[in-house]
């Protein structure tokens, strides 16, 4: 091969070379395209489908929207419909009410006017003998009543009760597991002496002294024991103006721990007093009661002309004692007699003539219009018997109280005890009321009271 060829063909190779880059990336560029459209297809597509995606979610905002409109529409109309309905039951409730009151009037009324009626037809011989029953268990009421009266004005039934109290308030008293002056004496040697010295034996006894005085220790249910922890403040002061071992912040601690048992005490002392106070007033209410029945025993016995002498009373007599005398001869045995004497002389042939019977005795009627002052004494002692009963109950609950406001403050060291006396104070209590009861047994009372007419004194 000839240099020239040679020399041609090494031209070729390497423009050969040069030129294969050039095809390699007209080849590649013609690849890239078609991805390139591909991908842009794609997106277009892409484009399309979140076009109406976005138009679809705005459909859906839309009737979303709308069914929120209208669901708060419902609600508002359900809430009107619902106070509506309210509105409306509560109307039906006051017509029910109303057709109640209304049917009830009409009831009272219908018993009333039949009433009237049967009263205006009444003849001769059911007025009399509605008048003897009336006089008859009047005067049974009253002597029942005089007995009753008595019997509360004695209170016998609750001494046990009251003297269980004057224990609690007595300071030298430890059913409770301490006593006031025990933690008296536990606190002076505590916080301001000691039993070591002569000198604080000496105080210790002087101040045991003060607080056994018998003019201390018998009269707590009367004097607060107030009086007595100022007493023992004023000498614990005096002792330690004396002492140079006791700082004021020893007789300070020493009065903040005073106060704990003597702020229970004074309070024991405070209700105990009241319900002492409550029955003295008490007392004079069933003095004036028996006072106001002694009157109208008078009225009665002298209204039916009764030929018995009844005697004024004795200086020194009670009203229950008077009457005592009294129902010796006005009783319901006697008035019953009375009536039966009035019968026997307007009687012929087995019958009474009840219109001329009344007619000679017109005082028997008057008498008859005293009744209704029976009843009111009926409620007036119903009314005084209940007031004790009350009286009972809310000292017996606010002494309670105040035990276990000593447990709460810890103020004795067993805690069982306090609750014990708990326990023995409630059953007190229940023995105390349930004595009043049986021996006031007020449902006697009331069916004397129920047997008595009280219309007919208004006809």
């Amino acid at each position: 091969m000839s240099y020239t060829n040679f020399y041609i063909i090494f031209i070729m190779k390497k423009f050969l070379l040069l030129l294969l880059p050039f095809v390699f990336m007209a080849v590649y560029s013609a690849s890239a395209q078609d991805n390139v459209a591909d991908i842009l297809k794609a997106i277009d597509e892409l484009r399309s489908q979140q076009s109406l995606f976005q138009q679809q979610n705005q459909d859906f905002v839309r009737r979303y929207q709308l069914l929120s409109d209208q669901r708060q529409q419902d609600s508002i109309k359900v809430l009107a419909l619902t106070d509506s309905l309210r509105r409306r039951s509560r109307q039906l409730n006051l017509l029910s009410s109303d057709l109640g009151l209304y049917k009830e009037t009409v009831e009272k009324n219908d018993a009333i006017v039949k009433g009237v009626s049967r009263r205006v037809e009444l003849t001769d011989e059911a007025r009399y003998k509605m008048i003897r029953t009336n006089l008859i268990h009047s005067a049974e009421f009253f002597e029942v009543l005089n007995d009753r009266l008595n019997t509360l004005y004695a209170i016998n039934q609750v001494e046990s009760y009251r003297t269980m109290l004057n224990s609690l308030n007595n300071p030298a008293d430890e059913t409770l597991g301490f006593s006031y002056n025990d933690k008296v004496m536990q606190l002076m040697e505590k916080k301001l002496v000691t039993k070591k010295d002569k000198g604080g034996r000496k105080i210790l006894n002087i101040a045991n002294m003060l607080l056994q005085d018998p003019v201390v220790s018998n009269i707590a249910s009367a004097t607060p024991v107030i009086n007595i922890a100022t007493s023992v403040l004023g000498f614990v002061s005096g002792v330690a103006a004396q002492r140079k071992d006791v700082s004021e912040n020893d007789v300070q601690e020493f009065k903040n721990e005073l106060e704990k048992y003597t702020a229970y005490y004074a309070k024991l002392n405070l209700i105990n007093a009241r319900f002492a106070n409550n029955i003295d007033n008490y007392q004079v209410q069933t003095t004036n009661l028996h006072e106001k029945l002694t009157e109208y025993v008078n009225l009665h016995a002298k209204g039916l002309k009764f030929d018995v002498q009844i005697k004024e009373p004795e200086a020194n007599a009670t009203n229950g004692e008077y009457l005592l005398d009294v129902f010796r001869t006005y009783n319901k045995s006697s008035v019953t007699a009375y009536f039966n004497k009035m019968e026997d002389e307007f009687a012929k042939n087995g019958k009474v003539d009840y219109s001329r019977l009344m007619a000679k005795y017109p005082h028997i009627i008057n008498a008859n219009k005293k009744i209704e002052d029976v009843i009111y004494l009926y409620k007036e002692f119903d009314y005084l018997y209940g007031q004790y009963i009350s009286m009972v109950d809310e000292n017996s609950r606010n002494t309670v109280i105040i035990l276990q406001g000593a447990v709460e403050q810890n103020l004795s060291s067993e805690p069982s005890k306090v609750k014990s006396q708990i326990n023995i104070l409630n059953n007190k209590k229940g023995e105390a009321i349930t004595g009043i009861r049986r021996a006031v047994n007020l449902p006697r009372l009331k069916d004397i009271v129920n047997r008595l007419d009280s219309y007919y004194p208004a006809l």
